[in-house]
């Protein structure tokens, strides 16, 4: 069983009931315990239809994305946590007891502790640190490895990517040499594009993929005007 030893208040975060909007965006609390290590949670919430998306912060420097979905009375929900150089993912399952309570398990790497969700109350309760489920910005800023499968040919390179706002910016380093990088962010979807090269022809590769951690981003790739296309995964590198 692995034991992990945080020096920080580890916070996470999920979405509710498809009841109403008011049910389902604002904030939330959250206790439990995994692997011996409390955890506290103070998250701002956003649910579609099923799918919950979610930003909570660790202190003032560690931002998490959280994705899951709702199913009746069911909730799902996980999100990354790093830990000496290591990437482990915390799922959690729960059932709600009402609209304002959720009760559960936490799973991680064979580790296993117990949640339970809270409603806020007052105006932080209607506090939302992103509307339409969007990333916070700058989320998606830093390195990039990109491992790209092509017409199953493999490929990689490293994208440097600055965010504002919806707008994402930057270089990527690929097999042609650098390149500038143009992008925006529309809620948990990415898209960018560069330039590139092969076999003397100039080429265009458009990325669009879906934000599934604060490390991971997965989708399709599609290079014109060759018409390719294929998938891709980019990892954060810091």
């Amino acid at each position: 069983m692995i034991k992990f030893k945080w020096t920080h208040t580890v916070v996470l975060g999920l979405t509710l009931l498809p009841l109403s909007a008011a049910d389902t965006t604002g904030r939330w609390q959250l206790k439990g315990e995994v692997a011996g290590n409390p955890i506290v949670a103070d998250c701002n919430l956003k649910q579609d239809a099923a799918k919950l998306a979610g930003t909570c912060k660790a202190g003032e420097s560690v931002t998490w994305i959280v994705a899951g979905e709702v199913q009746e009375k069911k909730i799902t929900f996980h999100h990354d946590v790093e830990h000496e150089g290591s990437t482990y993912t915390l799922n959690y399952t729960g059932t709600f007891e009402s609209e304002s309570a959720v009760k559960g398990d936490i799973e991680v790497s064979g580790a296993s502790g117990e949640f339970t969700l809270t409603k806020g109350a007052g105006e932080a309760a209607k506090e939302v640190a992103m509307p339409d489920a969007a990333p916070a910005a700058g989320s998606l800023s830093g390195s990039w490895k990109i491992d790209v499968d092509v017409a199953g040919e493999m490929h990689s390179g490293t994208c440097t990517i600055q965010q504002d706002g919806e707008k994402l910016s930057g270089t990527c380093k690929v097999e042609s040499g650098e390149q500038a990088l143009t992008g925006e962010v529309k809620g948990q979807t990415v898209t960018w594009s560069h330039k590139g090269e092969y076999n003397g022809e100039a080429l265009t590769a458009t990325y669009k993929g879906s934000v599934e951690s604060a490390t991971t981003v997965k989708g399709d790739i599609d290079v014109q005007p060759i018409d390719v296309a294929g998938t891709f995964t980019a990892t954060r590198v810091q």
